[in-house]
């Protein structure tokens, strides 16, 4: 978490955001959405890219998940409303997030990424 904070502290606000997700008045986890320039090479400009996307481990199972990426897809609307879509990229071997993505609407455009730790989906979410 203190990566992601950093990241989000560094960067133009412009292009780069870090949101908490609440219950409440209590965070139980974050996202960071970022746009063009600051989106990974996979994305194309006009797409907003979901990062560092993380549920206290103590609070899954009680739909925060579910209900921040739907947030994040209305946030992303409103902050870039020329953004036509989201992407994200979930390591391969991580099928607990693959299958709550998919479930909440994201689709596997087939691609893959190396990514830092093995390969990666690509998901994508319309906006438009």
């Amino acid at each position: 978490m203190a990566e992601a904070l950093a990241v989000c502290a560094d960067a133009d606000p412009t292009v780069v955001r870090g949101y908490a997700v609440c219950s409440a008045a209590t965070p139980v986890g974050f996202f960071i959405l970022k746009a063009a320039p600051a989106t990974p090479h996979w994305a194309d400009d006009d797409t907003v890219t979901l990062h560092a996307f993380r549920i206290d481990e103590r609070q899954q199972g009680r739909g925060y998940a579910r209900a921040a990426l739907a947030a994040l897809a209305e946030r992303a609307r409103r902050d870039w409303p020329a953004a036509r879509q989201l992407m994200l990229a979930v390591n391969t071997r991580n099928l607990a997030a693959l299958g709550l993505y998919l479930a909440c609407g994201w689709c596997d455009t087939g691609g893959q990424n190396p990514g830092p730790i093995g390969p990666q989906h690509l998901l994508a979410y319309p906006l438009a």
